[in-house]
């Protein structure tokens, strides 16, 4: 029987963060993934975020009022309690995932939104991408991360400086994939967020990850107070005491 203060289905990322923020309240938490791999459609997506009035430097002349501003003339008015929510959230999302885990955001300041014409639009700061992290010294499952294809290992400051593969940096990139093929990528902080600070009591223990059809024995635990199963079908194949 598969247990759990609190139970979080999916590893891409809102679930990991659900996971670390339960995790950071004192809970223990069982995660749960049908995929054999690590990472939700997250690991397929361009791993960028969009945190209005964030706290990186780059964003430092935005403003929550001018993101509700922006948000206003994008959605219907009947959604204003839903977009003001997200504004007022989403910063300090940002800044627990970094003081509680070890991801660091980038902001991208050459960036713009979606639609620069609109009231309360930025050039750039709000889109944040990551810092480069190498998975393959954080926790054993952080090489189950799935690894999107066609995308190569780099941030999106240097994609913007290199813009075109005949300026890329090729020696650096291969480098990083012989390393660890997802390094540099978008969703990097599903290794991370398994792979916590110490911090409100929690240890940097390497979590278990169980994938396919090899079941954990009954009763196995992860010191970081995280449980990571693998479920096939209606067949749940992790225990947490």
């Amino acid at each position: 029987m598969t247990t759990g203060q609190v139970v979080v289905a999916g590893s891409g990322a809102s679930g990991l963060v659900a996971a670390l923020a339960a995790a950071a309240d004192g809970a223990d938490v069982l995660v749960v993934e049908r995929s054999e791999l690590l990472g939700g459609t997250t690991a397929l997506g361009g791993g960028r975020v969009w945190v209005p009035a964030n706290h990186c430097p780059e964003n430092a002349g935005d403003s929550a009022e001018a993101a509700r501003t922006y948000l206003g003339g994008l959605f219907p008015a009947g959604y204003a309690h839903l977009t003001g929510a997200f504004v007022a959230n989403a910063p300090a999302m940002a800044r627990f995932v970094e003081e509680r885990s070890p991801h660091r955001f980038a902001a991208c300041p050459a960036y713009p939104d979606y639609h620069p014409e609109r009231a309360g639009a930025t050039a750039g700061g709000r889109c944040l991408d990551m810092e480069l992290a190498d998975l393959s010294a954080m926790a054993p499952q952080a090489r189950q991360v799935r690894a999107p294809p066609g995308y190569l290992p780099m941030t999106q400051a240097e994609w913007e400086g290199w813009r075109f593969p005949c300026r890329f940096d090729w020696k650096l990139l291969r480098q990083r994939e012989a390393r660890f093929t997802n390094e540099a990528s978008p969703y990097n902080e599903v290794g991370k967020a398994m792979h916590r600070a110490d911090d409100g009591g929690c240890q940097n223990d390497p979590a278990a990850f169980w994938t396919g059809d090899a079941y954990p024995a009954p009763g196995a635990t992860l010191g970081i107070g995280m449980t990571m199963g693998y479920i096939a079908g209606r067949h749940a194949a992790a225990s947490l005491e």
